[in-house]
């Protein structure tokens, strides 16, 4: 991002927490995308406060609970009937990406303590082929060989408003 090349070119900052392995750049934490309220992408004239991102910089700011119950579901699902066979695959690969979650919030104490949480889950079958063009020499590495990915996702969090601001406050309190 920005064209910078070093290894902690992108800032990314988690509800305000730096939120990068210095040694790479990669984000510490990767959280469900249905936990993720906004977010701003910078790739120039950023503040100096966030430091160690050279080349651009990725600001989340998380979902929380209100004092309404509130909650969502997805499915995301793709099979090898979408894909074309790959220039070196002998057969089209039986490909699968399976990829589901949701996420609940709401009221522990109404106006005081709220709650809020993610779950996002992807399984994909994937696969890749090894054409070596010398199988007389390499036949046992070539073919098309699996590739299974499965990732989960959590979040949560729970926020305590300490003090009601007097034009929320109930009559008599």
């Amino acid at each position: 991002m920005g064209g910078s090349t070093t290894f902690n070119s992108t800032g990314n900052i988690l509800d305000g927490t730096h939120n990068s392995w210095n040694e790479d750049g990669e984000p510490r934490q990767d959280i469900p995308q249905d936990a993720i309220q906004e977010f701003k992408i910078s790739n120039a004239q950023y503040s100096a406060q966030y430091g160690e991102a050279t080349g651009g910089l990725v600001e989340i700011a998380t979902k929380s609970g209100t004092d309404d119950f509130h909650g969502d579901a997805f499915e995301y699902y793709r099979n090898a009937s979408l894909n074309a066979r790959g220039a070196f695959d002998q057969q089209k690969p039986n490909f699968l990406r399976h990829q589901f979650g949701g996420s609940a919030g709401g009221p522990i104490i109404k106006q005081r303590l709220h709650f809020y949480g993610a779950f996002e889950r992807t399984q994909e079958n994937d696969y890749f082929t090894v054409s070596t063009g010398l199988p007389e020499f390499y036949s046992s590495v070539e073919g098309t060989f699996p590739a299974p990915v499965r990732v989960n996702l959590y979040y949560g969090r729970l926020d305590w408003q300490y003090r009601t601001p007097s034009r929320f406050r109930p009559l008599g309190l």
